[in-house]
């Protein structure tokens, strides 16, 4: 009865349900990837539902609403808006990857601040203005104020309301594109809308991540210590000291500790008995 009063063929409600499933599929896998635990199927469409959701179908309605008080917006003026969306979403998700899980931050300052200290013993223009910016900012150096502008563009950028403003302008815009008959704003609009959303499902994955740091205890009595990246048939374990990445087969697991308060260690194993492992100790003993 449905189906006849929408005039929808079998097959194009088959195509529908294919093509659905496959977006909640696409979005999930993205958002799991970001996370410690291996996902199964089952939550990788639940996942995918939550965000088409509150992140597709949400600011879809509101465009449908208010799409015809927005028409004076410049075809231009939206291209640019998603242009500049995308660059502060891409840079929240380096920050994510580079700073926040794997720690990188302390040695992203360090040679940033090796490499300015070089450009200014140039005596060149860039070193010139780089000098005067220290005097004139008391000596605070440009990589805190470039580190601090980065953590605040992915405060904002993991916003949820940010998420669901991005998200109605690049539908407006889509909406804008096909009403208007235009193919290339068509094919614009629908290239930055797929990197729009994909950059939207690792900030939001990214956002509602947490790498534990954990203790594990293999079958060969070697403990290794670290921040844990992904569990699954093989678990990955950030040395944060080492700067290195361990990975160890899950049969080669005796146990593993985690604690029950946010980014602490377990406490249950004194610093002693800890011994932090490197990665071809853990090659040579695995």
């Amino acid at each position: 009865m449905i189906l006849d009063t929408f005039s929808f063929t079998p097959l194009e409600v088959s195509i529908a349900v294919v093509a659905f499933s496959a977006i909640l599929y696409y979005f999930g896998r993205i958002i799991a990837d970001t996370h410690v635990e291996q996902a199964d199927k089952s939550v990788l469409y639940v996942a995918g539902f939550i965000f088409v959701v509150f992140f597709i179908l949400v600011p879809g309605g509101t465009v449908y609403y208010i799409k015809d008080y927005l028409v004076w917006i410049p075809k231009l003026a939206l291209v640019l808006l998603q242009i500049v969306m995308f660059s502060m979403l891409s840079w929240a998700v380096k920050t994510y990857e580079y700073f926040l899980k794997h720690g990188l931050l302390d040695v992203f300052q360090k040679k940033y601040r090796e490499k300015l200290e070089e450009i200014k013993k140039d005596n060149t223009l860039l070193g010139n203005i780089i000098a005067v910016y220290d005097i004139v900012k008391n000596n605070k150096d440009p990589v805190s104020t470039f580190s601090s502008i980065l953590e605040a563009n992915r405060k904002i950028s993991s916003n949820y309301l940010f998420l669901m403003l991005v998200s109605t302008i690049s539908i407006f815009s889509l909406y804008r594109a096909i009403s208007e008959n235009s193919l290339i704003f068509i094919t614009v609009t629908l290239v930055l809308g797929f990197f729009l959303f994909t950059m939207m499902a690792l900030v939001y994955g990214f956002s509602t991540a947490y790498y534990p740091p954990a203790i594990i205890h293999l079958k060969n009595g070697q403990i290794l210590q670290g921040k844990l990246l992904k569990f699954g048939d093989f678990v990955y374990l950030l040395d944060q000291e080492q700067k290195v990445k361990i990975f160890i087969n899950k049969q080669e697991i005796m146990y593993l500790e985690e604690s029950l308060f946010k980014n602490q260690f377990p406490i249950s194993q004194s610093k002693d008995q800890v011994r932090m492992g490197t990665l071809e100790e853990h090659n040579e003993k695995v």
